[in-house]
């Protein structure tokens, strides 16, 4: 899982600096065990799309993405959903122009 939202969201980034809509992005993956956290950081904006997949207790995932300024203020919930974890790949394509248009929407409104 981790290889696959490394590659998601540095598609989500190369999507804005292709389109011209950032001069800049930087993203990454950390894992803690339990809980999988990816980032895409846009510039000039100063915004963060984080995208977090917690492992539940009956052994499914809920998938909470977000962006937020860089100051962690002003944040605004794209999706959240409970899904298995063999399904995650599929429900996260599946939801990427919904992500690219609500984060586009909002790296408008930063400039």
């Amino acid at each position: 899982m981790k290889y696959f939202l490394e590659k998601y969201i540095k598609e989500i980034g190369a999507h804005f600096l292709t389109a011209g809509n950032v001069a800049q992005t930087n993203s990454g993956v950390n894992d803690n065990g339990r809980v999988f956290y990816a980032y895409a950081s846009f510039y000039p904006q100063e915004l963060d799309l984080i995208i977090q997949l917690s492992r539940l207790e009956d052994g499914g995932c809920q998938v909470v993405a977000e962006i937020m300024n860089q100051e962690g203020k002003g944040d605004e919930e794209i999706f959240n959903f409970v899904d298995e974890w063999f399904s995650l790949e599929k429900e996260l394509n599946a939801r990427r122009d919904e992500l690219i248009v609500r984060v586009l929407s909002r790296l408008k409104h930063a400039l």
